[in-house]
């Protein structure tokens, strides 16, 4: 039995809960209380106001309750070059409270009125966490005296919902929500004005899943008691995004960034909070802020970066990315990072940029399927943009000018890259293949005879005559295919045009095969078109293309032996025709027509 009083003895020396029904020990140990020097506008009335508070809280605590020694206190700062009239910052109240085991601690403002009338307003604050505060304020008071005494009486009154509270708490981690509710319901029972029961009633209804409206309410009443509680802002805040209502939920986190100011994390977290409710615009001075109280913070820097891309400001964006780059380097082995730089310069205007991350960022990432579409994206609109901006910077230069005519025809602006090649041509006679481009895109624009005249006058060298002779072959078989879907002598004496200047400049079995096929349509359709007209000049062209067909193919029918043999007997049958034609509509001497039209099939002519 003694061992077992031992035990819970111990466990009580521990800062344990222990049962008020054992031994008669109270239930929880007792707590100790510092009382700092009060704000006072330099003079010494907050030392004296303290002073009196201490006493007051001092003659009216029960067991419960001990007081550090506050001219023990005054000694030790007095000692580190403190004097009795030092308020301290809440950083050093909280070093001291630790320093003298505090477990609460007193701050407050004494405020002179008219005579010698004070007002007394401040703080009963829990050391292991500052955002655990009760406000005490009382009326003003004739003296200071009965200030104080007053005002340690509504602390003394406030203390009354630290029991519930503890009791709360302990069911907090014990994972007992629901008992945790029932004691800081308790406490604000015991203390109407408890901002500390609330405080620990929202943490045991967050814990219960309460709804949003449920913790509205909660926080809204700590709230009225104290307007400054990071806790019931940040509870309100996240009630108002879970109903959606971005607004008040955008104003709610930053009033808790107001009182989360200089703690890092609690900023990181509200920051955050405001961009997944769709609040960047509102995080956005809140975040800068927190950078430059806290510039060494990796984590606060990545989030500034990811506000100012979400507010599209996109010129800090960039900069503000550039230097992350420099700061951390691991941002390179992401491929976001890139991804978003890339965008930032692009929006930005600065597209040669936003090509080179893309780029750099392809090379470190090119498995990154996001990263490669926005590459090809901006290499493609780079060429259009870039171009044009070359034409502004230099509009006489006719590389540009011929490279802008090829753009233009992938296009399908045909009329377009023929003025620019055009000017190219204008600009710079040098152009390799310059007359070929613009022959071409005359050829585009349905103007073959202004294109074959270009060809003629572009030959120099006999670089340009070989590769005008391949221009010519190949436009010149599109123009006889196009004819022999036509059946129109006039397509088929454009095409014998483009293909006799091909064999002219560069023989070949090929063009004279083609140059022999064309011509036999042309003697085809002149002996159709001759007789209906009786016409010698038809009956004449029918007569001289034909010979031309029957030198031609017999010379070149290897390029495709069937095909020459089916025109070459065909010519055979026509012959004697045309011969009759020309007998008949051309009013020349017997001997003449007999000399023109009597030569076997296939001899030159």
């Amino acid at each position: 039995m003694h061992r077992h009083v031992r035990v819970v003895a111990l466990a009580c020396a521990a800062f344990l809960p222990c049962s008020a029904g054992r031994l008669g020990a109270q239930e929880f140990v007792r707590q100790k209380l510092l009382v700092v020097t009060f704000e006072s506008g330099g003079s010494n009335l907050g030392r004296r106001v303290a002073d009196a508070v201490e006493s007051a809280i001092d003659h009216g605590k029960g067991r419960d309750l001990t007081l550090a020694d506050r001219g023990d206190m005054l000694r030790e700062l007095e000692k580190s070059g403190f004097n009795a009239d030092s308020v301290l910052l809440p950083t050093e109240i909280r070093s001291l409270a630790r320093r003298y085991r505090a477990d609460e601690y007193v701050m407050g403002r004494a405020t002179p009125g008219a005579g010698r009338a004070v007002r007394v307003e401040g703080w009963l604050v829990m050391s292991r966490d500052s955002t655990l505060r009760q406000p005490i304020a009382v009326e003003e008071q004739p003296s200071a005296a009965q200030a104080a005494e007053a005002f340690g009486a509504e602390v003394l009154r406030a203390r009354e919902q630290l029991t519930p509270v503890r009791r709360c708490e302990n069911a907090l981690r014990a994972g007992h929500a629901a008992d945790a509710a029932t004691a800081a319901l308790a406490g604000i029972r015991a203390y109407p004005r408890a901002a500390i029961a609330r405080t620990c009633l929202l943490r045991a209804y967050q814990a219960l899943g309460y709804p949003a409206d449920s913790l509205l309410r909660v926080s809204g009443a700590l709230l009225a008691v104290d307007s400054t509680s990071i806790r019931a802002w940040e509870a309100a805040a996240a009630s108002y995004d879970a109903q959606g209502r971005r607004d008040s939920a955008g104003k709610a986190w930053a009033m808790a960034a107001q009182y989360e100011r200089h703690d890092a994390e609690a900023i990181a977290r509200i920051v955050s909070s405001l961009m997944a409710g769709g609040n960047a615009a509102i995080a956005k001075p809140i975040i800068a802020t927190a950078v430059g109280d806290h510039p060494e913070d990796a984590h606060l820097a990545g989030l500034h970066w990811r506000v100012l891309l979400a507010t599209e400001d996109w010129a800090e964006a960039a900069r503000v990315g550039e230097a992350l780059r420099k700061e951390y380097p691991d941002y390179e082995t992401q491929p976001e990072y890139f991804l978003r730089m890339a965008t930032s310069y692009r929006n930005l205007g600065d597209p040669l940029r936003a090509v080179a991350v893309a780029a750099e960022g392809v090379a470190r990432h090119g498995t990154d399927p996001d990263l490669y579409l926005l590459y090809t994206q901006l290499v493609l609109a780079e060429s259009d943009s870039a171009l044009a901006r070359g034409l502004a910077r230099f509009p006489k230069n006719g590389r540009l000018l011929a490279y802008d005519a090829q753009l233009r025809r992938r296009r399908g602006d045909l009329q377009g890259a023929l003025e620019s090649t055009r000017r190219a041509i204008a600009q710079d006679s040098t152009l390799a293949r310059g007359s070929l481009q613009l022959a071409q895109a005359y050829f585009d624009v349905g103007r073959p005879d202004s294109a074959l005249v270009v060809v003629e006058a572009g030959l120099r060298t006999a670089s340009d005559s070989a590769l005008a002779a391949q221009f010519t072959l190949a436009r010149g078989n599109t123009l006889y295919r196009a004819a022999n879907t036509s059946r129109k002598r006039e397509d088929f004496e454009l095409a014998l045009r483009y293909l006799r200047l091909s064999d002219r400049l560069a023989p070949s079995a090929n063009a004279g095969f083609l140059v022999g096929s064309a011509a036999f349509g042309i003697a085809q359709l002149a002996s159709a078109e001759a007789t209906p007209a009786r016409s010698c000049a038809l009956a004449t062209e029918a007569d001289e293309h034909l010979v031309v067909a029957e030198v031609q193919l017999a010379r070149n029918g290897a390029v495709a032996p069937d095909a020459a043999k089916q025109f070459l007997d065909y010519a055979g049958q026509l012959h004697p025709f045309v011969a009759q034609q020309v007998k008949s509509f051309c009013p020349v001497s017997a001997p003449a027509a007999a000399g023109r039209s009597g030569a076997p099939a296939g001899s030159p002519r």
